[in-house]
């Protein structure tokens, strides 16, 4: 064993934050999915033009985010430098659908200003997952 290789060993609150991200990446895909697949014509009528309002590139950012996201989180549990570019993908790509979600489809007036609570949440732990994956590079945890 070479000696990079004990005084870079991840601590185990690694291993606990990077399973906790990729349980919360899991999630936002099974979010994802349950959006792409579910039947529109059974919402209320505003919620379901809330939905036939969003342009594909607004569709296409949720995708990006969810799954660069996931596959980030897969790297960082494999301890491999490639999360940290996915995790900052995923950001922006997250932060680009809720800008059109929270400004431009009328949300508010639907859904009241609750419907920024996930929202904020995610950008909140994608922040996160950027800088816990910088922190991990540089700690020599990932490589």
């Amino acid at each position: 064993m070479m000696m990079n290789d004990v005084t870079n060993k991840p601590p185990l609150a690694f291993w606990l934050v990077s399973a906790l991200l990729l349980l919360w990446e899991a999630a936002g895909c099974a979010m994802y999915l349950n959006n792409v697949t579910m039947d529109i014509s059974t919402l209320e009528p505003d919620i379901r033009a809330l939905y036939e309002a969003t342009p594909i590139w607004a569709a296409a950012a949720f995708a990006i985010a969810v799954w660069a996201g996931l596959l980030a989180a897969i790297l960082l549990l494999l301890r491999r430098r490639q999360a940290r570019p996915l995790f900052l993908i995923s950001l922006v790509a997250a932060a680009a659908q809720f800008i059109w979600w929270l400004a431009f489809s009328g949300v508010f007036a639907v859904l009241g200003a609750a419907s920024a609570i996930m929202p904020a949440l995610v950008i909140i732990i994608g922040i996160f997952a950027v800088w816990y994956s910088r922190r991990a590079a540089t700690q020599g945890w990932i490589r």
